[in-house]
Protein backbone atom coordinates (compact mmCIF):
# COMPACT_ATOMS: atom_id res chain seq x y z
CA UNK A 1 0.00 0.00 0.00
CA UNK A 2 2.59 2.48 0.67
CA UNK A 3 4.90 1.88 -2.13
CA UNK A 4 1.63 2.14 -4.00
CA UNK A 5 0.97 5.44 -2.49
CA UNK A 6 4.74 6.50 -2.67
CA UNK A 7 4.78 6.08 -6.61
CA UNK A 8 1.46 7.81 -7.14
CA UNK A 9 2.84 11.06 -5.01
CA UNK A 10 5.98 11.11 -6.91
CA UNK A 11 4.10 10.90 -10.21
CA UNK A 12 1.72 13.72 -9.27
CA UNK A 13 5.72 15.98 -8.06
CA UNK A 14 6.72 14.93 -11.63
CA UNK A 15 3.30 16.04 -13.21
CA UNK A 16 3.28 19.24 -11.36
CA UNK A 17 6.70 19.94 -12.18
CA UNK A 18 6.47 19.86 -16.06
CA UNK A 19 3.17 21.94 -15.98
CA UNK A 20 5.01 24.42 -13.95
CA UNK A 21 7.38 24.36 -16.43
CA UNK A 22 5.43 24.75 -19.50
CA UNK A 23 3.03 27.30 -17.96
CA UNK A 24 6.39 29.46 -16.95
CA UNK A 25 7.56 28.93 -20.45
CA UNK A 26 4.39 30.33 -21.75
CA UNK A 27 4.08 32.97 -20.01
CA UNK A 28 7.79 34.13 -19.96
CA UNK A 29 7.60 33.84 -23.72
CA UNK A 30 4.76 36.40 -23.94
CA UNK A 31 6.39 38.71 -21.42
CA UNK A 32 9.64 38.45 -23.61
CA UNK A 33 7.98 38.55 -27.33
CA UNK A 34 5.92 41.89 -25.56
CA UNK A 35 9.31 43.56 -24.37
CA UNK A 36 11.75 42.44 -28.24
CA UNK A 37 8.74 43.40 -30.38
CA UNK A 38 8.47 46.94 -28.77
CA UNK A 39 11.87 47.73 -28.18
CA UNK A 40 12.49 46.86 -31.90
CA UNK A 41 9.93 49.21 -32.73
CA UNK A 42 11.14 51.81 -30.14
CA UNK A 43 14.43 51.78 -30.98
CA UNK A 44 13.56 52.07 -34.64
CA UNK A 45 11.62 55.00 -33.68
CA UNK A 46 14.17 56.62 -31.83
CA UNK A 47 16.81 56.29 -34.26
CA UNK A 48 13.74 58.12 -36.75
CA UNK A 49 13.37 60.91 -34.29
CA UNK A 50 15.93 61.58 -31.62
CA UNK A 51 19.53 60.05 -33.63
CA UNK A 52 21.52 57.49 -33.43
CA UNK A 53 23.20 58.79 -29.87
CA UNK A 54 20.64 58.71 -27.97
CA UNK A 55 20.45 54.75 -28.57
CA UNK A 56 24.56 54.57 -27.71
CA UNK A 57 23.48 57.09 -24.07
CA UNK A 58 20.73 54.79 -23.06
CA UNK A 59 22.59 51.73 -23.74
CA UNK A 60 25.60 53.37 -21.36
CA UNK A 61 23.64 54.41 -18.70
CA UNK A 62 22.06 51.03 -18.78
CA UNK A 63 24.84 49.04 -18.46
CA UNK A 64 26.70 50.98 -15.86
CA UNK A 65 23.51 50.76 -13.05
CA UNK A 66 23.30 47.20 -14.06
CA UNK A 67 27.23 46.69 -13.00
CA UNK A 68 26.11 49.09 -9.75
CA UNK A 69 23.27 45.91 -9.32
CA UNK A 70 25.97 43.81 -8.49
CA UNK A 71 25.57 45.15 -5.14
CA UNK A 72 22.72 42.44 -4.55
CA UNK A 73 25.31 40.01 -4.07
CA UNK A 74 23.31 37.01 -5.37
CA UNK A 75 21.36 37.44 -2.02
CA UNK A 76 18.06 36.75 -4.16
CA UNK A 77 19.32 33.64 -5.46
CA UNK A 78 20.54 32.65 -2.01
CA UNK A 79 17.01 33.27 -0.36
CA UNK A 80 15.05 31.56 -3.22
CA UNK A 81 16.98 28.46 -2.91
CA UNK A 82 16.31 28.49 1.05
CA UNK A 83 12.89 28.21 0.54
CA UNK A 84 12.70 25.04 -1.68
CA UNK A 85 13.16 22.67 1.65
CA UNK A 86 10.57 24.78 3.87
CA UNK A 87 7.91 25.10 0.97
CA UNK A 88 8.09 21.68 0.61
CA UNK A 89 7.89 20.78 4.35
CA UNK A 90 5.41 23.39 4.98
CA UNK A 91 7.47 25.21 7.39
CA UNK A 92 5.71 28.75 7.32
CA UNK A 93 7.93 30.50 9.93
CA UNK A 94 11.06 29.59 8.33
CA UNK A 95 9.61 31.15 4.83
CA UNK A 96 8.64 34.39 7.11
CA UNK A 97 11.87 34.65 8.55
CA UNK A 98 13.70 34.74 5.06
CA UNK A 99 11.30 36.86 3.41
CA UNK A 100 12.09 39.23 6.69
CA UNK A 101 15.91 39.32 5.93
CA UNK A 102 15.46 39.50 2.39
CA UNK A 103 13.60 42.76 2.86
CA UNK A 104 16.01 44.35 5.32
CA UNK A 105 19.00 43.37 2.92
CA UNK A 106 17.71 45.26 0.26
CA UNK A 107 16.92 48.78 2.09
CA UNK A 108 21.05 48.28 3.11
CA UNK A 109 21.59 47.16 -0.93
CA UNK A 110 19.32 50.34 -1.89
CA UNK A 111 20.89 52.96 0.41
CA UNK A 112 24.22 51.81 -1.35
CA UNK A 113 23.36 51.31 -5.02
CA UNK A 114 22.16 55.27 -4.42
CA UNK A 115 25.51 56.08 -2.76
CA UNK A 116 27.68 54.40 -5.23
CA UNK A 117 25.86 55.75 -8.08
CA UNK A 118 25.68 59.45 -7.00
CA UNK A 119 29.34 59.21 -6.55
CA UNK A 120 29.90 58.54 -10.42
CA UNK A 121 28.14 61.62 -10.99
CA UNK A 122 31.47 63.30 -11.87
CA UNK A 123 32.84 61.37 -13.79
CA UNK A 124 29.72 60.51 -16.69
CA UNK A 125 31.79 62.64 -19.02
CA UNK A 126 34.99 60.82 -19.21
CA UNK A 127 33.34 57.46 -20.35
CA UNK A 128 32.03 58.88 -23.77
CA UNK A 129 34.58 59.12 -25.91
CA UNK A 130 33.92 62.14 -28.90
CA UNK A 131 30.29 63.91 -28.90
CA UNK A 132 26.93 63.22 -27.21
CA UNK A 133 23.56 65.20 -27.64
CA UNK A 134 24.12 68.52 -25.97
CA UNK A 135 20.56 69.27 -26.02
CA UNK A 136 20.53 67.26 -22.92
CA UNK A 137 21.65 67.16 -19.59
CA UNK A 138 23.71 63.71 -18.78
CA UNK A 139 23.37 64.57 -15.35
CA UNK A 140 19.69 64.81 -14.68
CA UNK A 141 18.99 61.67 -17.22
CA UNK A 142 21.49 59.51 -15.20
CA UNK A 143 20.15 60.25 -11.89
CA UNK A 144 16.54 59.52 -13.54
CA UNK A 145 17.76 56.48 -14.50
CA UNK A 146 19.62 55.31 -11.09
CA UNK A 147 16.39 56.74 -9.33
CA UNK A 148 14.57 53.69 -11.52
CA UNK A 149 17.76 51.34 -10.81
CA UNK A 150 17.49 51.93 -6.34
CA UNK A 151 13.03 52.13 -6.79
CA UNK A 152 12.88 48.41 -6.39
CA UNK A 153 15.08 47.92 -3.35
CA UNK A 154 13.04 50.14 -1.06
CA UNK A 155 9.44 49.02 -2.32
CA UNK A 156 8.47 45.42 -2.48
CA UNK A 157 11.09 43.54 -4.89
CA UNK A 158 11.63 40.92 -2.45
CA UNK A 159 7.92 39.71 -2.27
CA UNK A 160 8.84 38.01 -5.95
CA UNK A 161 11.20 35.58 -4.64
CA UNK A 162 7.87 33.98 -3.26
CA UNK A 163 6.52 33.43 -6.78
CA UNK A 164 9.93 32.27 -7.67
CA UNK A 165 10.55 29.07 -4.76
CA UNK A 166 6.70 28.65 -5.60
CA UNK A 167 7.44 27.66 -9.38
CA UNK A 168 5.11 30.21 -9.71
CA UNK A 169 6.96 32.56 -12.06
CA UNK A 170 4.76 32.92 -14.57
CA UNK A 171 2.44 35.48 -12.31
CA UNK A 172 5.47 37.60 -11.80
CA UNK A 173 5.70 37.00 -15.77
CA UNK A 174 2.58 38.36 -16.11
CA UNK A 175 2.79 41.14 -14.34
CA UNK A 176 5.56 42.52 -15.59
CA UNK A 177 3.46 41.97 -19.09
CA UNK A 178 0.89 44.03 -18.26
CA UNK A 179 3.26 46.94 -16.93
CA UNK A 180 6.01 47.05 -20.20
CA UNK A 181 2.68 47.13 -22.46
CA UNK A 182 1.67 50.27 -20.98
CA UNK A 183 4.67 51.70 -20.24
CA UNK A 184 6.25 50.71 -24.27
CA UNK A 185 3.00 51.82 -25.57
CA UNK A 186 3.57 55.81 -23.67
CA UNK A 187 7.23 55.60 -24.70
CA UNK A 188 6.15 55.17 -28.19
CA UNK A 189 3.74 57.92 -27.92
CA UNK A 190 6.14 60.41 -26.74
CA UNK A 191 8.66 59.55 -29.11
CA UNK A 192 5.87 60.41 -32.60
CA UNK A 193 4.08 63.54 -30.72
CA UNK A 194 6.25 65.35 -28.58
CA UNK A 195 9.40 64.10 -29.04
CA UNK A 196 11.18 64.27 -25.73
CA UNK A 197 13.74 62.76 -24.42
CA UNK A 198 13.03 63.64 -20.57
CA UNK A 199 9.46 62.23 -20.94
CA UNK A 200 10.39 59.35 -22.59
CA UNK A 201 13.55 58.61 -19.71
CA UNK A 202 10.67 59.32 -16.30
CA UNK A 203 8.54 56.68 -17.31
CA UNK A 204 11.09 54.17 -16.45
CA UNK A 205 10.98 54.95 -12.48
CA UNK A 206 7.11 55.36 -12.87
CA UNK A 207 6.76 51.44 -14.26
CA UNK A 208 9.22 50.13 -12.12
CA UNK A 209 6.88 51.77 -8.89
CA UNK A 210 3.72 49.73 -10.88
CA UNK A 211 5.36 46.79 -10.89
CA UNK A 212 6.24 46.47 -7.51
CA UNK A 213 2.83 47.34 -6.16
CA UNK A 214 1.00 45.51 -8.17
CA UNK A 215 3.49 42.37 -7.26
CA UNK A 216 3.09 43.25 -3.51
CA UNK A 217 -0.86 43.22 -4.00
CA UNK A 218 -0.71 39.80 -5.90
CA UNK A 219 1.64 37.81 -3.74
CA UNK A 220 -0.42 38.83 -0.78
CA UNK A 221 -3.49 37.32 -2.93
CA UNK A 222 -1.56 34.14 -3.54
CA UNK A 223 0.31 34.17 -0.66
CA UNK A 224 -1.07 35.59 2.41
CA UNK A 225 0.47 33.46 4.97
CA UNK A 226 3.60 34.97 4.53
CA UNK A 227 4.48 38.47 5.81
CA UNK A 228 7.83 39.62 7.70
CA UNK A 229 8.06 38.75 10.63
CA UNK A 230 10.85 36.38 12.62
CA UNK A 231 14.37 35.42 12.28
CA UNK A 232 16.40 32.88 11.25
CA UNK A 233 18.42 30.41 13.90
CA UNK A 234 22.13 30.68 14.06
CA UNK A 235 22.31 27.48 11.44
CA UNK A 236 20.07 28.69 9.41
CA UNK A 237 21.54 32.34 8.86
CA UNK A 238 25.15 30.78 8.84
CA UNK A 239 24.22 28.52 5.68
CA UNK A 240 22.64 31.60 4.22
CA UNK A 241 25.63 33.71 4.40
CA UNK A 242 27.83 31.01 2.78
CA UNK A 243 25.58 30.85 0.14
CA UNK A 244 25.40 34.79 -0.28
CA UNK A 245 29.16 35.07 0.29
CA UNK A 246 29.44 32.12 -2.89
CA UNK A 247 27.17 34.06 -5.06
CA UNK A 248 28.87 37.06 -4.41
CA UNK A 249 31.41 36.62 -7.19
CA UNK A 250 28.90 35.37 -9.85
CA UNK A 251 27.13 38.38 -9.39
CA UNK A 252 30.19 40.46 -9.31
CA UNK A 253 31.07 38.58 -12.16
CA UNK A 254 28.33 38.07 -14.15
CA UNK A 255 27.41 42.35 -14.10
CA UNK A 256 31.00 43.06 -15.03
CA UNK A 257 31.23 40.19 -17.50
CA UNK A 258 27.70 41.77 -18.94
CA UNK A 259 28.16 45.55 -19.10
CA UNK A 260 32.30 45.95 -19.13
CA UNK A 261 31.91 45.65 -22.99
CA UNK A 262 29.87 48.04 -23.69
CA UNK A 263 31.33 51.26 -20.95
CA UNK A 264 34.84 50.20 -22.96
CA UNK A 265 32.99 50.53 -26.64
CA UNK A 266 31.52 53.57 -25.73
CA UNK A 267 35.23 55.16 -23.89
CA UNK A 268 37.00 53.93 -26.47
CA UNK A 269 34.96 54.02 -30.14
CA UNK A 270 32.09 56.17 -29.43
CA UNK A 271 28.10 56.47 -28.58
CA UNK A 272 27.90 56.00 -32.85
CA UNK A 273 29.86 53.33 -32.74
CA UNK A 274 28.24 51.77 -29.52
CA UNK A 275 24.66 52.20 -30.95
CA UNK A 276 25.92 49.89 -34.08
CA UNK A 277 27.23 47.39 -31.37
CA UNK A 278 23.72 47.49 -29.20
CA UNK A 279 21.84 47.06 -32.28
CA UNK A 280 23.94 43.80 -32.62
CA UNK A 281 23.67 42.76 -29.22
CA UNK A 282 19.95 43.75 -28.90
CA UNK A 283 19.49 40.91 -31.49
CA UNK A 284 21.85 38.66 -29.84
CA UNK A 285 20.69 39.38 -26.32
CA UNK A 286 16.84 38.57 -27.69
CA UNK A 287 17.83 35.35 -28.84
CA UNK A 288 19.33 34.72 -25.03
CA UNK A 289 16.32 36.47 -23.15
CA UNK A 290 14.12 32.91 -24.68
CA UNK A 291 16.85 30.68 -23.68
CA UNK A 292 16.84 32.17 -20.33
CA UNK A 293 13.14 31.50 -20.18
CA UNK A 294 13.43 27.93 -20.64
CA UNK A 295 16.04 28.00 -18.01
CA UNK A 296 14.17 29.73 -15.28
CA UNK A 297 11.12 27.81 -15.84
CA UNK A 298 13.44 24.98 -15.39
CA UNK A 299 15.22 26.13 -12.19
CA UNK A 300 12.56 25.16 -9.30
CA UNK A 301 11.20 21.98 -10.72
CA UNK A 302 14.92 20.89 -11.23
CA UNK A 303 15.67 22.25 -7.70
CA UNK A 304 12.93 20.06 -5.88
CA UNK A 305 14.28 16.99 -8.32
CA UNK A 306 17.75 17.33 -6.99
CA UNK A 307 16.03 17.41 -3.28
CA UNK A 308 13.73 14.81 -3.84
CA UNK A 309 15.46 12.41 -6.48
CA UNK A 310 18.54 10.90 -7.04
CA UNK A 311 22.08 11.48 -7.98
CA UNK A 312 21.95 8.80 -10.55
CA UNK A 313 18.95 10.06 -12.03
CA UNK A 314 20.03 13.91 -12.03
CA UNK A 315 23.23 13.21 -13.66
CA UNK A 316 20.89 11.25 -16.56
CA UNK A 317 18.81 13.82 -16.64
CA UNK A 318 21.42 16.57 -17.01
CA UNK A 319 22.94 14.55 -19.73
CA UNK A 320 20.08 14.25 -21.75
CA UNK A 321 18.82 18.00 -21.11
CA UNK A 322 23.09 19.23 -22.31
CA UNK A 323 22.15 17.52 -25.42
CA UNK A 324 18.85 19.46 -26.03
CA UNK A 325 20.25 22.50 -25.23
CA UNK A 326 23.32 21.90 -28.04
CA UNK A 327 20.76 21.16 -30.30
CA UNK A 328 19.02 24.33 -29.11
CA UNK A 329 22.00 27.13 -28.95
CA UNK A 330 23.20 25.49 -31.97
CA UNK A 331 20.39 26.18 -34.30
CA UNK A 332 19.81 29.40 -32.93
CA UNK A 333 23.67 30.36 -33.05
CA UNK A 334 23.43 29.66 -37.28
CA UNK A 335 20.12 31.43 -37.48
CA UNK A 336 21.76 34.49 -35.81
CA UNK A 337 24.93 34.16 -38.50
CA UNK A 338 23.08 33.97 -41.59
CA UNK A 339 20.02 35.92 -40.78
CA UNK A 340 21.28 39.14 -38.80
CA UNK A 341 22.88 41.02 -41.76
CA UNK A 342 19.82 41.10 -44.38
CA UNK A 343 17.42 41.80 -41.08
CA UNK A 344 19.73 44.61 -39.47
CA UNK A 345 19.88 46.15 -43.24
CA UNK A 346 16.19 46.17 -43.47
CA UNK A 347 15.51 47.34 -39.88
CA UNK A 348 18.63 50.12 -39.26
CA UNK A 349 19.73 50.68 -43.06
CA UNK A 350 23.03 49.51 -44.72
CA UNK A 351 24.48 52.17 -43.17
CA UNK A 352 24.55 50.81 -39.84
CA UNK A 353 26.12 47.33 -40.73
CA UNK A 354 29.10 46.08 -39.23
CA UNK A 355 31.59 43.58 -40.88
CA UNK A 356 31.11 40.34 -41.65
CA UNK A 357 33.70 39.33 -39.81
CA UNK A 358 32.30 41.35 -36.50
CA UNK A 359 29.09 39.02 -36.95
CA UNK A 360 30.78 35.83 -36.92
CA UNK A 361 32.21 37.13 -33.24
CA UNK A 362 29.06 37.61 -32.25
CA UNK A 363 28.33 34.22 -32.79
CA UNK A 364 31.03 32.51 -31.30
CA UNK A 365 29.93 34.89 -28.00
CA UNK A 366 25.96 33.89 -28.26
CA UNK A 367 27.22 30.44 -28.72
CA UNK A 368 29.69 30.26 -25.45
CA UNK A 369 27.32 33.03 -23.70
CA UNK A 370 24.61 30.70 -23.72
CA UNK A 371 26.69 26.89 -23.41
CA UNK A 372 25.15 24.79 -21.97
CA UNK A 373 22.41 26.16 -20.09
CA UNK A 374 21.46 22.91 -18.16
CA UNK A 375 25.37 23.13 -16.16
CA UNK A 376 24.16 26.17 -14.38
CA UNK A 377 20.62 25.36 -13.81
CA UNK A 378 21.91 22.26 -11.88
CA UNK A 379 25.04 24.39 -10.16
CA UNK A 380 22.51 26.51 -8.80
CA UNK A 381 20.13 23.92 -7.94
CA UNK A 382 21.97 22.06 -5.96
CA UNK A 383 23.62 25.41 -4.65
CA UNK A 384 27.31 24.92 -5.69
CA UNK A 385 28.51 28.93 -5.37
CA UNK A 386 31.23 28.79 -2.45
CA UNK A 387 33.37 25.66 -3.88
CA UNK A 388 32.80 27.65 -7.10
CA UNK A 389 33.32 31.30 -5.69
CA UNK A 390 37.06 32.46 -7.24
CA UNK A 391 36.22 31.23 -10.73
CA UNK A 392 34.14 34.75 -11.37
CA UNK A 393 36.95 36.57 -10.34
CA UNK A 394 39.78 35.61 -12.41
CA UNK A 395 37.49 35.74 -15.54
CA UNK A 396 36.82 39.40 -14.51
CA UNK A 397 40.51 39.95 -14.68
CA UNK A 398 41.03 38.50 -18.06
CA UNK A 399 38.12 40.21 -19.39
CA UNK A 400 38.84 43.46 -18.73
CA UNK A 401 41.93 43.27 -19.41
CA UNK A 402 42.03 41.81 -22.76
CA UNK A 403 38.84 44.15 -23.36
CA UNK A 404 41.21 46.98 -22.89
CA UNK A 405 44.11 45.98 -25.02
CA UNK A 406 42.27 44.22 -28.04
CA UNK A 407 40.44 46.87 -28.10
CA UNK A 408 42.62 49.34 -28.73
CA UNK A 409 44.21 46.59 -31.69
CA UNK A 410 41.21 45.31 -33.38
CA UNK A 411 38.06 47.12 -32.24
CA UNK A 412 35.09 45.77 -31.41
CA UNK A 413 36.36 42.63 -32.59
CA UNK A 414 38.45 42.60 -29.30
CA UNK A 415 36.01 43.40 -27.50
CA UNK A 416 33.30 40.68 -28.06
CA UNK A 417 36.63 37.66 -28.65
CA UNK A 418 37.84 39.05 -25.25
CA UNK A 419 34.20 37.40 -23.36
CA UNK A 420 34.76 34.18 -25.78
CA UNK A 421 37.97 33.47 -24.47
CA UNK A 422 36.74 34.00 -21.37
CA UNK A 423 33.85 31.53 -21.30
CA UNK A 424 35.37 28.84 -23.24
CA UNK A 425 38.59 28.45 -21.78
CA UNK A 426 38.23 29.74 -17.91
CA UNK A 427 34.17 29.66 -17.26
CA UNK A 428 33.00 26.45 -19.28
CA UNK A 429 35.82 23.88 -18.00
CA UNK A 430 35.90 25.40 -14.82
CA UNK A 431 32.32 25.35 -13.33
CA UNK A 432 32.09 22.03 -15.30
CA UNK A 433 34.40 20.69 -12.68
CA UNK A 434 33.02 21.64 -9.68
CA UNK A 435 29.64 20.35 -10.54
CA UNK A 436 30.77 17.01 -11.98
CA UNK A 437 32.75 16.58 -8.51
CA UNK A 438 30.67 17.68 -5.90
CA UNK A 439 27.20 16.19 -7.05
CA UNK A 440 26.46 14.71 -10.99
CA UNK A 441 29.77 12.59 -10.77
CA UNK A 442 30.00 13.21 -14.29
CA UNK A 443 33.54 12.46 -16.10
CA UNK A 444 34.59 15.95 -16.74
CA UNK A 445 36.93 14.76 -19.95
CA UNK A 446 34.53 12.70 -21.55
CA UNK A 447 31.63 15.54 -21.10
CA UNK A 448 34.42 18.28 -22.58
CA UNK A 449 35.51 16.13 -25.50
CA UNK A 450 31.55 15.57 -26.40
CA UNK A 451 30.94 19.89 -25.88
CA UNK A 452 33.99 20.31 -28.72
CA UNK A 453 32.43 17.79 -31.07
CA UNK A 454 29.50 19.17 -30.92
CA UNK A 455 30.76 22.49 -31.04
CA UNK A 456 32.66 21.67 -34.23
CA UNK A 457 29.66 19.53 -35.79
CA UNK A 458 27.91 23.21 -35.10
CA UNK A 459 30.47 25.20 -37.01
CA UNK A 460 30.11 22.35 -39.74
CA UNK A 461 26.25 22.21 -40.27
CA UNK A 462 26.18 26.22 -39.88
CA UNK A 463 28.82 26.08 -42.76
CA UNK A 464 26.57 24.51 -45.32
CA UNK A 465 23.66 26.70 -44.06
CA UNK A 466 25.39 29.88 -45.02
CA UNK A 467 26.60 28.69 -48.00
CA UNK A 468 23.12 27.68 -49.08
CA UNK A 469 21.73 31.27 -48.18
CA UNK A 470 24.74 32.95 -49.58
CA UNK A 471 23.43 31.26 -53.31
CA UNK A 472 20.03 33.79 -52.88
CA UNK A 473 20.40 36.01 -55.56
CA UNK A 474 18.86 39.77 -55.14
CA UNK A 475 19.47 42.74 -52.33
CA UNK A 476 18.87 42.54 -48.28
CA UNK A 477 14.85 42.52 -48.96
CA UNK A 478 12.01 40.68 -47.18
CA UNK A 479 11.84 38.20 -49.59
CA UNK A 480 15.14 37.13 -49.57
CA UNK A 481 14.49 37.06 -45.75
CA UNK A 482 11.94 34.74 -45.78
CA UNK A 483 13.60 32.81 -47.86
CA UNK A 484 16.57 32.49 -45.49
CA UNK A 485 14.38 32.02 -42.64
CA UNK A 486 12.90 28.79 -44.22
CA UNK A 487 16.66 27.33 -45.39
CA UNK A 488 17.33 28.08 -41.18
CA UNK A 489 13.96 26.30 -40.34
CA UNK A 490 14.84 23.19 -42.69
CA UNK A 491 18.87 22.70 -43.04
CA UNK A 492 20.21 23.23 -39.55
CA UNK A 493 17.72 21.10 -37.72
CA UNK A 494 17.57 18.21 -40.74
CA UNK A 495 21.23 17.45 -40.21
CA UNK A 496 20.92 17.66 -35.99
CA UNK A 497 18.07 15.80 -36.55
CA UNK A 498 20.88 12.91 -38.48
CA UNK A 499 23.80 13.63 -35.99
CA UNK A 500 21.72 12.89 -32.95
CA UNK A 501 20.22 9.82 -34.32
CA UNK A 502 24.31 8.33 -35.70
CA UNK A 503 24.54 9.23 -31.87
CA UNK A 504 21.58 6.89 -30.67
CA UNK A 505 20.33 10.29 -28.76
CA UNK A 506 17.32 11.13 -30.47
CA UNK A 507 14.72 8.94 -28.75
CA UNK A 508 15.53 10.61 -25.52
CA UNK A 509 15.18 14.27 -27.11
CA UNK A 510 11.79 12.93 -28.97
CA UNK A 511 10.94 12.09 -25.17
CA UNK A 512 11.12 15.62 -23.57
CA UNK A 513 9.82 17.19 -26.66
CA UNK A 514 6.85 15.11 -26.68
CA UNK A 515 6.40 15.66 -22.48
CA UNK A 516 6.75 19.46 -23.04
CA UNK A 517 3.91 19.67 -26.28
CA UNK A 518 1.80 17.71 -24.54
CA UNK A 519 1.36 19.91 -21.35
CA UNK A 520 1.46 22.66 -23.26
CA UNK A 521 -1.69 21.40 -25.29
CA UNK A 522 -3.15 20.52 -21.92
CA UNK A 523 -2.44 23.70 -20.18
CA UNK A 524 -3.99 25.82 -23.42
CA UNK A 525 -7.03 23.53 -23.54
Amino acid sequence: MYSVTNTSYKKNMMSSRSQNIVRNISSGTINRLVILVFEFIIRTVMVRTLGTEYLGLGSLFTSILQMLNMTELGFGSAVVFSMYKPIAEGDKEQICALLNIYRRFYHIVGCLILGIGLALLPFLDKLIMGSYPREINLYVLYIVYLSNTVMGYFLFAYRESLFIAHQRDDIRSNIRTVAKFIMYSTQLLILVTVRDYYIYVILLPLCTIFINLLQYVVSRRFYPEYTCRGNLDKESLRDLSKRVMGLFSFQVGGAIYNNADTIVVSAFLGLVILAKYTNYYSIMFALNAVLVILSNAMTASIGNSVATESIEKNARQFNELSSLFSWIIGWCSICLMCLVQPFMAIWMGKENLLPIDNVFCFVLYFYFWNFNPAMSIYKNAAGIWWEDRFRPFVGIAVNVILNIWWVQVIGINGVVLSSVVNTALISIPWGSFFLFKLYLKIDLKKYLIKQSGLFLASLIIGGITYFVCSLISGDYTLQSLFVRVCLCLTIPNMLYYILFNLLGEWNNLRGYICVFLKYFVRSRS
